[in-house]
């Protein structure tokens, strides 16, 4: 680790070059992505320092981002890093994209058992699986949610700090699920309504297909979520708290309209070392 640093659990910034070799998978345009990321990193955060976005209990914090089908996806992954900081009164939208719970979209919620439950939106009944432990008070941990696009509620599952967690029973689809354009929420719902988490979140990417647990162990070792699976990153705001609108970098290059929300410190879910490593293979 470099000077002032602490690593994440689990992870070995003296022996990088695993990260050096994942480089070599990147497209030219993810590469110049990664490339324009991490010279962000570096120019905005001296070491050990990241910015993040804080979200607390006011009605409206929230990013959301205009409606679009391709966070409707048909499969996929959902990774972000989320610190609870209160267990919340009433059912709380992690994010949101769906169009009312009719038969369209998704939402992630922290649960007043303070767990995570996600749903996938059918006319008759939800997919609904719940997260086996509880979120930890004032840690950040990193949560990965992976749906396989079947229609029962074992088709999603759960990964904690990168540890596969097969999820509790909630319940299996009924009806239809119909693919549109619904708009993006990250932190409270999608319509304005005041369901904001009580809580913070950093690293919001979401994936076109099921991430397998060694590229969501990357992710908690501190590779950007744009650098794994580029190719199937459908959306990836890095919540660095440090402007509005937040950027999106991914290949749709949205942006998300910043309501409330304050800047904090991130979970390091990058590090400098990291960040430095990448910067040097995409130079090679």
């Amino acid at each position: 680790a470099g000077a002032g640093e602490q690593p994440l659990r689990g992870s070995n910034f003296q022996n990088e070059r695993w990260i050096d070799l994942r480089l070599y998978e990147l497209s030219g345009w993810t590469m110049t992505k990664c490339a324009h990321w991490v010279l962000l990193f570096l120019l905005l955060f001296p070491p050990g320092v990241l910015a993040g976005r804080g979200y607390t209990e006011a009605t409206t914090d929230n990013v959301q981002a205009a409606a679009s089908s391709a966070w409707d996806v048909s499969a996929g992954t959902w990774t972000f890093w989320v610190y609870r900081t209160a267990t919340p009164g009433a059912a709380r939208r992690i994010s949101d994209a769906d169009d009312g719970n009719t038969d369209s979209g998704w939402f992630i919620s922290m649960r007043t058992s303070n767990d995570i439950e996600m749903s996938i939106v059918f006319s008759t009944t939800n997919i609904v699986r719940i997260q086996t432990d509880t979120l930890p008070l004032n840690t950040w941990a990193l949560i990965a949610i992976t749906w396989d696009g079947g229609l029962v509620g074992s088709s999603v599952a759960f990964y904690v700090d990168g540890v596969f967690d097969a999820g509790l029973a909630g319940s299996d689809s009924a009806g239809s699920h119909i693919a549109q354009n619904v708009a993006l929420a990250i932190g409270n719902n999608n319509d304005g309504g005041s369901q904001s988490l009580p809580g913070r979140l950093a690293q919001f990417a979401i994936y076109n297909r099921v991430l397998a647990q060694s590229e969501v162990l990357d992710i908690f070792r501190g590779v950007p979520p744009l650098c794994v699976a580029p190719n199937n990153v459908v959306v990836y705001f890095p919540l660095l708290g440090t402007q509005s609108p937040e950027p999106d970098l991914s290949r749709l290059a949205t942006t998300g309209t910043v309501t409330g929300t304050t800047g904090v410190d991130d979970p390091r879910a990058v590090s400098t070392a990291c960040a430095q490593r990448l910067l040097q293979g995409i130079g090679r």
